[in-house]
């Protein structure tokens, strides 16, 4: 009887010790967790804490001591790291809130590293978890991290649908996440160019983040609208908001900080501020470069050529824009690609390298699929003349090479002499068919362009009043309008004394049908011209006003000629 006693005794101990041990496992994890959270940009506190979580032998503590190693590695921008971790602690989810935050921020982490496709696995994991569980909050923010990876595709308008389809929920919710919604609308219409549509959501996220007074959404907000006034080149007013971000330099992450660091060095290059840039590029460089994040690297290696090509120390800038160009390449990011070689040509250009610039150039137009930016391909039309001049000096100079060695023979002397006699009469002959024809040519381009002339002056003078109205209502001169470029389901009209196109929704043969008694003309599936605005008609290219070019294809091309058009006739 006795024995039994003693048996329930210790029974009974052990019981109550392990309940002990319970409660105070609940209470650390509570407790760590409490500081993981208040530490939440403290990269050294979350590593710290991560490690006293996973020491716990409970599931919950070693979910959330994965979640904040992961955040940790993500503050140091290392995505891999970051996303196997979150993954790791998705697997010991056994509640929908974990696994939607677990899901959540692999998703946000994929999308910053760059890794677009596995950002839309899971993607629709949060989908299918929102669905099941009827979680509405959890939708909307499906929606708004599904827009963000389209965007990040190229996809703007199937991005814009799902931002919009987050923003309802949001608003029916009254959750803050519009304010993350509302910015995603903004910077798709950035993109697109529509910089009065853009400019209007960014201000109207800004004051729905000071009202929500959350610091990481008010940070963001700031950041967004001073980068958007960088991009306006309203240097002053980016400053500001810059300055309000500088002012809680301490509050901001390392993503955040380097961001700014950043920003504050590219606005002090175009400030002429140039020892202000080093200061705060020096800062941020050694951040970035050491982390894993792609395209941050790309944009500090442009930044830093920019800084060295204001210098004028155009070498080192070579250096900088090849490191950028090789990570573009190496990681296969054609729309961060092609801009570095319009930049790499104009270095180029300005060392008066231009075979070297010609080459860039090539590769940059072969790359791209539409540019927002008119500005951005104005590069060096006459790099390809001096291009031609230095190719026939260096076909001279190896004549010349080849003649004084066949001179040298004395055995072939006479053959030679034969031979270089036949050249001459041969290089004379084409010399006098070439001065001919050219002289054929000019004749036809006076005459050609005297046509011209006569038929611009005439549509200059019925088009003083005539304009079109486009969709949205924008009414645009014909005097004023340059050509009009079709760029899939859009249309780019490029005014004169406008720097960026206007861009509508509308197809080429309806815009057509309105300009051609304003004297435009189609000359290539993708352009229609104003023909008042033709400064010379090339084989393959028309050249208007302000050195724009446009292709002129060969079918229009026939076309035109078959009907006696005057710019060929």
């Amino acid at each position: 009887m006795l024995k039994y006693f003693i048996l329930f005794k210790f029974f009974l101990l052990f019981l109550i010790g392990f309940q002990l041990n319970a409660q105070t496992n609940v209470e650390l994890i509570k407790t760590y967790k409490q500081r993981c959270q208040k530490n939440s940009n403290n990269a050294d506190s979350l590593f710290y804490y991560s490690k006293l979580l996973l020491k716990i032998e409970d599931s919950t503590a070693q979910y959330e001591g994965y979640f904040a190693k992961a955040y940790a590695f993500r503050n140091n921008m290392i995505v891999d790291s970051a996303l196997v971790n979150f993954q790791n602690a998705l697997k010991l989810a056994d509640q929908k809130n974990l696994k939607s935050r677990a899901i959540r921020m692999s998703l946000i982490t994929a999308v910053n590293g760059g890794k677009n496709d596995l950002a839309l696995g899971y993607a629709e994991q949060m989908f299918e978890l929102a669905n099941y569980s009827n979680d509405t909050l959890l939708l909307a923010h499906a929606f708004n991290q599904r827009g963000i990876i389209y965007k990040e595709k190229g996809n703007l308008e199937l991005a814009i649908e799902d931002y919009t389809k987050a923003s309802r929920i949001y608003k029916n919710i009254k959750n803050p996440g519009i304010v993350n919604a509302h910015t995603n609308i903004a910077i798709a219409y950035d993109i697109l160019g529509q910089d009065t549509i853009a400019l209007k959501w960014f201000r109207e996220t800004y004051k729905e983040a000071k009202a929500y007074k959350i610091p990481r959404i008010e940070i963001r907000a700031t950041n967004n609208l001073a980068n958007h006034f960088k991009t306006l080149k309203q240097y002053d007013s980016s400053e500001v908001y810059y300055n309000q971000l500088l002012i809680k330099e301490d509050q901001l992450n390392r993503f955040y900080k380097t961001l700014l660091y950043q920003s504050l060095s590219e606005l002090s290059v175009y400030n002429e501020e140039f020892d202000k840039a080093r200061k705060y590029l020096d800062l941020v460089k050694p951040l970035i470069i050491n982390g894993t994040n792609i395209e941050r690297k790309i944009q500090i290696y442009s930044v830093a050529s920019k800084l060295e090509n204001a210098l004028k120390q155009y070498d080192k800038s070579l250096v900088q824009i090849d490191s950028a160009i090789l990570l573009a390449k190496q990681f296969k990011l054609p729309n961060r690609l092609y801009p570095l070689y319009l930049r790499k040509a104009e270095i180029h250009k300005t060392l008066k390298q231009f075979l070297p610039a010609t080459k860039c150039y090539e590769r940059y137009t072969a790359l791209r699929d539409s540019l927002q930016n008119v500005q951005e391909i104005q590069v060096i039309q006459e790099s390809i003349a001096k291009y031609e001049l230095e190719s026939r000096e260096k076909e001279m100079k190896t004549f010349i090479e080849s003649e004084k060695r066949l001179k040298s023979n004395l055995f072939m002397i006479g053959f030679i002499s034969i031979i270089l006699l036949l050249g001459a009469i041969v290089f004379y002959w084409r010399y006098k068919v070439t001065k001919s024809k050219h002289k054929v040519a000019e004749k036809l381009v006076k005459a050609n362009t005297s046509k011209l002339e006569k038929l611009q002056k005439q549509l200059k003078s019925q088009n003083v009043d005539k304009k079109i109205k486009l969709k949205n209502n924008q009414i645009i001169n014909c005097s004023d309008l340059l050509y009009v470029k079709s760029d899939g389901h859009y249309l780019n009209f490029y005014v004169e004394d406008r720097k960026i196109p206007i861009v509508i929704r509308e197809k080429l043969s309806e815009i057509l049908h309105q300009l051609n008694d304003c004297g435009f003309l189609r000359i290539h599936r993708s352009y229609i011209i104003n023909t008042q605005k033709i400064k010379a008609v090339n084989y393959d290219n028309i050249v208007l006003k302000q050195k724009r070019e446009v292709p002129f294809s060969r079918t229009y091309r026939n076309k035109l000629k078959n009907q006696g058009h005057p710019i060929l006739s």
